[in-house]
C-alpha cells in the first residue's frame, strides 16, 4: 500500500488534550509533563519511519477517538454480559484504542489487535512501557485482502459448535469466524477502493458472532452526500463514502440478516487536516445485529 505526498516528520503536530495526557500518565508511569512529551515524541517518530500514515504524524493514533462513538457503552456492554466475548481491531496500529477498551473493563486476554506490521505491536509497548506480561492482548499480524489471512465466508446465523481457539495459536482470522462480539476499524475503510471496500465489509461480516448486539463499528474518511468519490487530491487513491451509501453497502451485506445501521459525517478538525488542504469529513458508523 502507497500513501501519496508523504509529509516529513515534525513534532510541532503534536496536539493532545488534558484528558490524553493524564490517561498516558497513568498508563506510563510518566508524571512529568516534558518527560512524557519526549518520550511520546521518540516512539511516534519511529513509528511514522516505519510506515508514514498520516494518523501517527497528526496524532490521531492516540486520540481514543473509540470512546466518542455513540455505541461504545454498548460495546462495553458486552464483555459484562457475554461470556468471553472477543474485541477484534483491525488497523490498530498501535493499538491506543485498544487500550482504552482494555482500560474500560474489557479483559485484555480476550483482545485481538491486527496489522501488517508487528513493529507496530511493539512500538505500542514501547509508547505505554509495558510487555506482553503485563498487556495480556493479542497481535495478530497480516494482510485483510489476503485470503490465506482474511478468508471469504458465509455470515452465520447460530454460533459455531466447536471451542474457540487458543489466541496466541492463531495464524489467520479463519478460525474466528462467527465468534467474534465486536469489531473496530478506524481510519481504514478509506485507504481501499470501492471494491475492495465491499469485499472487506464482506468479510468482516463473516467474523461477527451471530447473537443480537454483536457489533462491527469505526470511523473513516467520508463525504457529506453522494455520489461516493475522491475528496483529497487527485493523486489519492481514497474512496470516499456518504452515510447513504455506506448504508446501502452494509445493507448489501447483511441482506437476509436483521441488523441496525448507523452512519453520519461531520467535519474534520482544522489541526487534524494538512494545512490549506481541502476539507474533509470523518464518517461515523456501526452495525449491531439485532
Amino acid at each position: 500500500m502507497s500513501l501519496p505526498n508523504v509529509i516529513p516528520f515534525d513534532e510541532q503536530f503534536y496536539d493532545l488534550g488534558p484528558k490524553e495526557v493524564e490517561y498516558l500518565k497513568e498508563q506510563t508511569g510518566i508524571d512529568d509533563d516534558d518527560s512524557l512529551k519526549a518520550h511520546i515524541l521518540q516512539v511516534q517518530q519511529k513509528a511514522y519511519n516505519e510506515y508514514p500514515y498520516p494518523c501517527i504524524l497528526y496524532f490521531t493514533f492516540m486520540k481514543f477517538t473509540i470512546s466518542d462513538m455513540p455505541v461504545y457503552s454498548s460495546i462495553l456492554e458486552l464483555c459484562r454480559t457475554r461470556q468471553n466475548a472477543i474485541f477484534l481491531e483491525f488497523g490498530c496500529c498501535l493499538g491506543s484504542d485498544i487500550r482504552r477498551v482494555v482500560a474500560d473493563g474489557w479483559p485484555a486476554h480476550q483482545v485481538i489487535g491486527s496489522d501488517m506490521r508487528q513493529a507496530f505491536w511493539d512500538f505500542g509497548h514501547e509508547l505505554y512501557r509495558s510487555t506482553p506480561e503485563t498487556f495480556t492482548a493479542t497481535c495478530l499480524v497480516g494482510d485483510v485482502l489476503d485470503p490465506a489471512f482474511l478468508p471469504a465466508g458465509q455470515i452465520l446465523s447460530k454460533a459455531p459448535d466447536t471451542p474457540c481457539p487458543n489466541f496466541q495459536s492463531l495464524t489467520s482470522c479463519f478460525p474466528l469466524a462467527g465468534r467474534v462480539a465486536v469489531i473496530y476499524v478506524a481510519r481504514f475503510f478509506h485507504l481501499f477502493d470501492e471494491k475492495k471496500q465491499l469485499e472487506l465489509a464482506f468479510k468482516l461480516a463473516a467474523l461477527l458472532a451471530p447473537e443480537p448486539g454483536s457489533t462491527i463499528f469505526g470511523t473513516h474518511i467520508g463525504i457529506p452526500e453522494r455520489p461516493p468519490g475522491n475528496i483529497l487530491e487527485p493523486a489519492s487513491t481514497f474512496f470516499c463514502h456518504s452515510p447513504e451509501s455506506w448504508r446501502e453497502l452494509w445493507e448489501k451485506v447483511f441482506v437476509g440478516h436483521a441488523v441496525k445501521i448507523d452512519a453520519t459525517v461531520s467535519p474534520v478538525p482544522d489541526n487534524f487536516r494538512k494545512a490549506g488542504g481541502s476539507q474533509e469529513y470523518v464518517l461515523k458508523w456501526s452495525v449491531v445485529r439485532l
